[in-house]
């Protein structure tokens, strides 16, 4: 617990909560920076909006605990977590861009 805001989840005795809040929030911020070339469309905004609001029902409603939990699990979650976003904004880039028209 070496951050304020882990005091701060702590404070309110909800430090479970800490770790998935935070790697949610690397997860989201990781992937805005990758796709930051894509900032000026609004479907990527809305995108990223919906994904971050799918989380907060996850983060709420899952029994997380305050125990050690082994890195490999927490990267195997986050590595999920992280491509199934990447491919929807994939699939979602590729809507609504069309087809590439090829130039002669």
């Amino acid at each position: 617990m070496g951050t304020p805001s882990a005091a701060l989840f702590d404070h309110f005795r909800r430090l479970n909560l800490y770790l998935p809040i935070v790697n949610s929030i690397a997860v989201l911020g990781f992937l805005v920076a990758l796709k930051w070339q894509r900032r000026r469309q609004s479907w990527f905004w809305i995108t990223m909006s919906i994904m971050a609001a799918l989380h907060v029902p996850l983060i709420l409603f899952v029994p997380w605990t305050t125990q050690w939990v082994p890195a490999l699990a927490i990267a195997a979650i986050d590595s999920v977590d992280f491509f199934v976003i990447l491919a929807i904004l994939s699939i979602l880039g590729n809507f609504m861009e069309g087809p590439e028209i090829p130039r002669a």
